[in-house]
Formats: C-alpha cells, sequence, structure tokens
C-alpha cells in the first residue's frame, strides 16, 4: 500500500514539473509596456522648430562640413 501511494506521489509529481516545464517554454511572454519618452521631448523649444523629430545632439552632417 505504502509502495503505490509513494509511486502515485512522484507520477504526479513529475506530471506537475513536466506542465510547468512546458509552461515556462511555450507561454506567452508579457510584452513591454509603452516607451517613455525623455521630458524634454515635449519642450516648448522642440515645437518652435517646426521639425517633426528631435533633434541629434553632437550629430554633424558630412556634407556640410567638408567645403
Amino acid at each position: 500500500m505504502s509502495f503505490t501511494v509513494f509511486f502515485a506521489l512522484c507520477i504526479l509529481g513529475a506530471d506537475f514539473l513536466i506542465y510547468f516545464f512546458f509552461k515556462m517554454a511555450y507561454d506567452e511572454k508579457k510584452s513591454v509596456g509603452p516607451r517613455r519618452l525623455p521630458p524634454d521631448y515635449y519642450s516648448e523649444t522642440r515645437s518652435s522648430r517646426g521639425s517633426g523629430r528631435p533633434a541629434l545632439s553632437g550629430a554633424r552632417t558630412p556634407h556640410l562640413t567638408q567645403r
């Protein structure tokens, strides 16, 4: 009788291990939330430039500096 109970508990344990391994491997991952923009993205100076994109700091255009 005790061997039967031990064997049943071993089978149940193996079933739970298989279940959790498959859940960990094939379950959908939580998606990353929306991207947070820096506070200066919505500043007044950006809207006065009229550009639709934020300026890249330190970026130089080679065709303008090689004259």
